[in-house]
């Protein structure tokens, strides 16, 4: 090999180690302090292979679900970023709700790295509507509530129908003794999945996350949800109720989320009678108004002592007390422990919700990304 041949060999060598080098020193400025002295032993023995021209392997150590990113020695929000951006929104906000809802040792874990998630997603559109700081509150008659909603299930089921609250109605006046939050708007009272799946005549276990048991929830929705709507018109018989999800309300529509799911499980061990509550109280979408659903789902999540309301609940409270949902000033109830598929294709990416328009309580379907100044997302305190 000629002398020029080498030296020429040697620049071109030289440029191309220089301009690695400019570009490695502009990539650690763009990662985090922590992270960077991770990098920097890595780096140095690539740049060292580079030059002794010898071969070196680079891998990518990315997780590809939340189960491995937790289980990394040492996760760092640089993973966590490239990991959640290879996955649909609605699987890794499963994902965080199945191994961190009421597991307050994950939660701690991915606290750092979840808090940001989606906090752009709060509308300032329709602000300027006038609604009172209180608009609603669960009616403090304990006795009463529990009564409308017992009667409600008599005019669906038959006069004849015998539910037990006798235990839920016991604990849910102790807890109304202690109110630990201003805020909350009252104790409500729900009739339980497991009842309704009784009445209805329904196979399969709802508060199971089976094929099986999707289909029953499924079914208590597509059933349940005209029965709000034809308690409300017996009170507001001027005026009228749309479902537009009609006919879209099977199990590859809608399912409970999973932190809906647990919600369920934890609140139907509460009582052994027919009827649940929420220990604690609830909101009806206050708490978490303009939010996005998805949003609100990560917020009640990071909250760590509340869970989100489905379309059973949230429809509950409108059936017996209908003037929650009676003019267009009334705030809009997402529901986060619902996640909605509206073209049945396996693709969660949609929220289901009751609002009141043109003179109608009305049930529909949005983006669980699309934040709104109409709606708010109901929650509960365990």
């Amino acid at each position: 090999m000629s002398a020029t041949t080498s030296g020429v060999q040697a620049e071109t060598r030289e440029r191309r180690l220089s301009l690695l080098q400019e570009k490695l020193g502009a990539a650690r400025r763009h990662v985090r302090a922590s992270d960077r002295i991770r990098l920097e032993c890595p780096l140095d023995r690539a740049i060292q292979a580079f030059v002794d021209d010898v071969p070196f392997k680079v891998e990518l150590l990315t997780p590809k679900d939340l189960t491995k990113f937790l289980s990394l020695s040492n996760p760092t929000a640089a993973l966590f970023n490239q990991m959640a951006s290879e996955l649909d929104f609605w699987t890794l906000l499963d994902q965080l709700e199945e191994l961190c809802f009421l597991q307050p040792s994950n939660l701690a874990i991915l606290r750092p790295f979840i808090a940001g998630l989606y906090r752009s997603e709060v509308s300032k559109a329709y602000r300027h509507i006038r609604r009172p700081d209180h608009p609603f509150a669960y009616d403090p008659y304990l006795d009463e509530s529990v009564l409308a909603c017992q009667n409600w299930m008599r005019q669906i089921f038959g006069s004849g129908t015998a539910l037990n609250f006798s235990t839920t109605l016991k604990l849910a006046k102790s807890a109304l003794l202690v109110r630990p939050n201003r805020w909350v708007e009252g104790i409500p009272f729900w009739i339980k999945l497991s009842t309704l799946a009784r009445l209805m005549g329904i196979k399969g276990d709802p508060l199971t996350a089976t094929d099986e048991g999707r289909e029953a929830y499924a079914e208590i929705v597509r059933r349940f949800i005209p029965e709000v709507g034809a308690a409300f018109t017996r009170v507001y018989v001027h005026h009228g109720f749309v479902n537009h999800c009609q006919g879209r309300l099977s199990a590859q529509h809608i399912i409970l989320t999973p932190a809906g799911l647990k919600t369920w499980r934890r609140l139907e061990e509460l009582t052994d009678d027919d009827f649940c509550f929420a220990p604690r109280g609830a909101y009806t979408g206050t708490d978490y108004k303009y939010h996005s659903v998805r949003l609100s789902r990560v917020k009640i999540l990071l909250a760590g002592n509340e869970f989100p309301q489905d379309c059973i609940m949230t429809g509950g409270t409108i059936a017996v007390e209908p003037g929650r949902m009676s003019q267009f000033e009334n705030l809009g109830m997402d529901c986060p422990a619902n996640a909605y598929a509206p073209n049945a294709d396996g693709k969660f990416g949609g929220s289901v919700d009751w609002y009141w328009d043109t003179d109608s309580l009305r049930f529909g379907c949005d983006l669980a990304s699309r934040a709104s100044g109409l709606f708010g997302s109901p929650s509960g305190r365990l």
